[in-house]
This record gives structure tokens, C-alpha cells and sequence, in this order.
């Protein structure tokens, strides 16, 4: 089945049962056959004169069209993802992420708005789910020849450059030697020149004091340099008006790293602007034998079938060029948290002991830690067996050393182990109610410090933490949207 439609009296499920469900149930119940409400909390609704179900017991409605009636058109994609898991394939809903193909995401998105206009009429020929994505494990490939590759690469992969010719280590400070092989969010003299030129934020006297001599500047006064770097600014936010696509032609060069990333040879004024843009992906060259390094093919395959049997339903970003139309249900836009937590740890120029990761994202974190060398013993909390798999496959493919994240299935292990850890990484991980469970225990296995983002309540989270442990001082460091809710980042210590 390629198409669905919505006639009038057809048996259908609404998904939500919040003010929008609740107001179009009352609009539609009379058109059309509602069977039930769909939602994870089955104790709401209880006014209504109609059952609220819970997604995972609904085997009897899987031939029901489902519309999705929730507010945020965030969730719209992590929603119908589910609901397809689950054996539904004639969903309608606001089809806003890019992994849909662009004909059938517009058609839906137009069945949508004809939906809540009430043009019950002409609901004919909506897309089925199973119809609306893209080949996810497609080459990600803007051109090749024997010797190179262009493709789009995460940026989280991107690192600056990790030496320096010996003619040049004479002309290197101590301040920018820092800057070696770092990732190119924490670069700070490109970033915050870059800052500077698009908001006027900060100031651009450490890129002046160390890129200046690096370029052979030397002999230009400051103002003089200064302005020489800000027209190669405007000529980027010229192409950037053209749209992305013009840079393909001018794509960042950069080498594979052992450890599983690459550093950028060239254009790490052209890295700082995609990042402040907020561009995940960026165009980079590469040689064939990179290209296929970074393909990692046999570890590929295994991942690929975990993938296409849907033994387990990623919550991470995949970094590998044939998955790169693939986007995890968590997504991010802008300036994630990883960001976040990358910029923390190098202002804190510290390397910890050990590390351990609690978060939904499956090791995401950790490999992130690992390739920026920040801890010298890694774990993670993998709760689920299936998962557990995943997430060692995918450190295969990613070139993460067998022993260099060690995967656990509980706090109760750590605890066994009798393992304390410096640095604990709790990402989107506990309300609440949870932290009464676990707290006791991260005081316990947590000695120094904790990177943090809140799950629901920030503040009531929060609070909870300083009030309840011995973590009672708490530093904030920025506030964001994740996933169309704001939450709060920052760092506990004792």
C-alpha cells in the first residue's frame, strides 16, 4: 500500500489526548468512526466519553488511519516513528523532518492543513509511512574520482589541525599550540572571530595575537589584518545567501585521525562560520583511501542489519557517510548540548580520571569524550540488552578501541564493582521521581563532578540535586531548546 484516504466514516485513532486531541475528537466524531485516543498516559482523558490507549497494546487497530493531535510539530516526526514501530502505516501528521522524501513530506504536510481546515473532501491520496523516507543507507557522496571524495560529514567529526609544519612551530605560541587538534567548536580564535563579525559578540584579540604571525600577517597593522579577515567573512555570508548547495564547490580539506574523526588540513574559516550558522553537516574532501577508511565496510554491515531487522531504534547520531540521510529521533538544532559540554571541558583544561555516561543517547557522549582524549577510563549505562550490541557495534564502526568504553547494563554494576568515577555525564536522564531512586547512588559512584542537563523541570531537578546530595554546588551554564521543550544545562561539584 503506496496511498490511504481519509472518507468520511472511516475508523480512525487520534494520537494525544491534550487540548489539541481533545478538540479535534469533538470536531470529528461525527464525521468520521474514532475508535480511541492513543497516548502514554491512559489516565488522561477520563472526562471524555471514549478509551485512551496506550501505543503498545493496539494490535487490533493497525488497519485505522492515526492522526497525529499534538501541539508541537517537533515531536510530529519522533511520533509517527513510534507509531510505525508499532505496526501502523497510515498515519497523518506534520511531516517537518528531512528524512522524508520532499514530494511526499510537502503532499502530507498539505493533507495535514486540509485536515484541520476541515476539507474532509479531499483526504485522498495521503502518503503511507512506509512510503515517506528516504533510503537511509544511501552514499553520501557529492562527487569522487580515483584520488578524492567530497561528502557531507557531521561537524562533531571535524577537529582542527594536529601539527604544524616544523618551519612554523618557531611562529606558534603556547595559547594557540592549545588549539591543536581540538574540535572546531572549542577553536576559540576562529569561533570568536567569527562571533565577533555576526553579532559583535566577544572580542577577536586572541585570533590577532596568534593568526596574525601563523599568516605571515606580521608586517600588517591589526586594523589593517583585521579587515583583511572580515572580507573573507562577507564572502561567505554571500555565498550562504546563494544557499548551501554553492558550497560544495569550495569543500573543507581534511585527513582521517585514528581515533576516528578527521582534522581539518584547510578552511577552518569556513568550519567556524558553518558552525555559528548552525550547520550540522558540512561539505569535505577527502582521499579515497580516507574515504574508505571512514566507510569501515565490515563493521557497516553489521550495524546495517541491526538497523534494517529493528532490533533496536537509535536515540544518536550516527556519524558514517552512508547513513548520513539517517537522523536519530533525539534532534538538535544550532548549538547542541555536545557543543555545550565540549566547550565546558576545554575551558575547564582538565583531563578526568574516569568518566561515566547516563543519558538516552546511547554512548554518544562517551565516544565524544574519547576521540577528545578528556578521560582516561570510560563508561557507559546501556540498559537494555539489544542496545547493548548496538551501541558496541557502532563503537567498532566508529573506531573506538574494545576496551576504551566499557559498557554497562545498570547503576547496580557500577555499584557492585565498587567503581567511583570523576566525571559523571547525566544527559536527559532523570526527573524527580527518578532522582530519589538514584541519587544515593550517584553520590556513590560520582566523586568530583557532574555535567548535567535536565530532563522535564529544571528547576525542580535542580533543586532536588543540591538539596539531596553532596553535589550542592551547582554552576549554570546555558539554557536551550532541545526537542521543543527548554531545559537547562549546567555542572554539579562538590
Amino acid at each position: 500500500m503506496k496511498r490511504f484516504s481519509l472518507d468520511k466514516g472511516r475508523s480512525i485513532l487520534i494520537y494525544g489526548a491534550g487540548i489539541l486531541g481533545k478538540d479535534i475528537y469533538n470536531k470529528v466524531k461525527d464525521v468520521y468512526h474514532v475508535q480511541c485516543f492513543i497516548d502514554r498516559r491512559t489516565d488522561t482523558g477520563k472526562e471524555m466519553d471514549i478509551s485512551v490507549r496506550d501505543p503498545e497494546h493496539l494490535s487490533e487497530y493497525k488497519d485505522c488511519a492515526v492522526i497525529v493531535c499534538v501541539h508541537d510539530g517537533n515531536w510530529h516526526y519522533e511520533i509517527a516513528e513510534n507509531l510505525y514501530q508499532h505496526g501502523f502505516n497510515q498515519i497523518l501528521f506534520l511531516a517537518l523532518s528531512d528524512v522524508y522524501k520532499k514530494e511526499e513530506a510537502f503532499l502530507m504536510k498539505k493533507m495535514y492543513n486540509l485536515f484541520l481546515e476541515k476539507q474532509y473532501d479531499c483526504l485522498e491520496g495521503i502518503p503511507c509511512y512506509s512510503e515517506m523516507k528516504r533510503d537511509i543507507f544511501s552514499e553520501n557522496v557529492i562527487r569522487k574520482n580515483e584520488l578524492y571524495v567530497t561528502a557531507y560529514c557531521s561537524r562533531e567529526m571535524l577537529y582542527s589541525y594536529d601539527k604544524v609544519d616544523e618551519h612554523q612551530k618557531g611562529k606558534m605560541s603556547a595559547e594557540i599550540i592549545s588549539y591543536l587538534d581540538v574540535p572546531i567548536i572549542v577553536h576559540k580564535p576562529y569561533i570568536d572571530l567569527f562571533r565577533f563579525f555576526m553579532y559583535g559578540e566577544g572580542s577577536c584579540e586572541l585570533y590577532i595575537r596568534n593568526m596574525r604571525q601563523l599568516n605571515n600577517s606580521f608586517d600588517m597593522a591589526e586594523e589593517e589584518f583585521l579587515r583583511s579577515q572580515y572580507l573573507i567573512y562577507q564572502l561567505l555570508e554571500k555565498e550562504y545567501e546563494k544557499g548551501f548547495d554553492a558550497f560544495q564547490y569550495a569543500p573543507i580539506d581534511v585527513k582521517w585521525n585514528p581515533r576516528g574523526y578527521f582534522n581539518v588540513i584547510d578552511g577552518h574559516h569556513r568550519c567556524a562560520f558553518y558552525c555559528l550558522k548552525g550547520l550540522q553537516n558540512m561539505p569535505v574532501r577527502m582521499t579515497r583511501e580516507d574515504y574508505n577508511i571512514w566507510v569501515n565496510e565490515e563493521y557497516f554491515e553489521k550495524l546495517k542489519r541491526i538497523l534494517v531487522e529493528g532490533r533496536v531504534i537509535p536515540y544518536t547520531r550516527i556519524n558514517h557517510p552512508m547513513l548520513q540521510e539517517y537522523r536519530c529521533r533525539s534532534m538538535e538544532f544550532e548549538k547542541t548540548v555536545l557543543d555545550v559540554m565540549q566547550e565546558w571541558l576545554y575551558d575547564e583544561k582538565q583531563t578526568f580520571h574516569s568518566a561515566l555516561e547516563l543519558s538516552n543517547y546511547q554512548g554518544y557522549y562517551s565516544r565524544n569524550i574519547y576521540r577528545m582524549n578528556k578521560s582516561n577510563e570510560i563508561g557507559v549505562i546501556v540498559t537494555e540488552k539489544e542496545d547493548k550490541q548496538f551501541v558496541h557495534t557502532l563503537n567498532q564502526l566508529q573506531y573506538i578501541p574494545e576496551n576504551s568504553i566499557v559498557i554497562m547494563e545498570s547503576l547496580d554494576e557500577c555499584i557492585k564493582k565498587k567503581k567511583v568515577y570523576e566525571l559523571g555525564i547525566v544527559c536527559n536522564m532523570y526527573e524527580v521521581n527518578d532522582l530519589k531512586d538514584v541519587l544515593k547512588h550517584l553520590n556513590d559512584i560520582i566523586s568530583d563532578k557532574i555535567f548535567w542537563q535536565s530532563k522535564s523541570d529544571a528547576e525542580a531537578e535542580k533543586n532536588y540535586i543540591i538539596n539531596n546530595s553532596k553535589f550542592c554546588n551547582y554552576k549554570h551554564i546555558e539554557g536551550k531548546c532541545v526537542e521543543g521543550r527548554l531545559c537547562e544545562i549546567g555542572v554539579f561539584y562538590v
